[in-house]
């Protein structure tokens, strides 16, 4: 994994004041170096926002429109942002711990030395996303829509992917051995799965996909 936290700012001015931040919603073309805490919105337009050294801690924003949103060099930690729409983002060196992404929609992003820890997307659609450099650990994914997505570098570990779609979206080299892959969807001739790496289990699973059935 290629983040580099030494990119990460030590010293951050706090904002915990919800006037104090939409200010800078409204007036800041590019919010940096801010410690944003406790911070809870729903139902905001917020297009185009920047997060650049910040870290976002325990605020919610729960159905927001924030299309086209941009994180860099920021930490996102026990943050909430289920519900809302965040169809083509920008992730570049960041770090999300804890966090609600349940039924965000997340498509056509782009996302780049992104460390994903114990986090929640459940229902999350992804489609069409270019993932880079990606860590993914320990963290529930189940029931997500990551169709035609690029994927390169992108590491799983104990993850959740039950019931994902999966649809031209290449999974050569990743290894799921440790990861949860029932009922993933993918197409009718199963390309997708070329070169998977899966263990015994899950291969018994992927052979149901092919009408295969294995005796005792």
């Amino acid at each position: 994994m290629a983040i580099n936290e030494n990119n990460f700012p030590k010293i951050l001015d706090m904002i915990e004041d919800m006037d104090a931040f939409m200010s800078l919603v409204r007036n800041t073309d590019r919010i940096t170096d801010k410690h944003i805490k406790n911070i809870a919105i729903d139902g905001a337009k917020m297009l185009d926002i920047y997060f650049a050294g910040c870290k976002l801690e325990k605020c919610k924003f729960i159905n927001c429109n924030m299309n086209r949103a941009s994180f860099a060099n920021t930490v996102i930690q026990n943050c909430d942002f289920s519900n809302s729409d965040m169809a083509d983002t920008y992730f570049s060196n960041c770090k999300i711990d804890n966090s609600k992404f349940m039924g965000t929609v997340i498509t056509n992003a782009i996302v780049k030395q992104l460390d994903i820890n114990e986090c929640t997307c459940k229902y999350a659609v992804f489609d069409q996303t270019r993932f880079n450099d990606t860590d993914i650990n320990v963290s529930d994914f189940s029931h997500c829509e990551m169709n035609e997505c690029r994927l390169r570098d992108v590491c799983v570990t104990d993850t959740d992917f039950t019931g994902v779609g999966l649809f031209k979206t290449r999974l050569s080299d990743m290894d799921f051995s440790t990861c949860t892959i029932d009922g993933i969807r993918v197409s009718t001739d199963m390309s997708e799965l070329r070169g998977m790496i899966v263990n015994v289990h899950q291969a018994a699973e992927i052979s149901k996909l092919l009408g295969v059935i294995i005796s005792d």
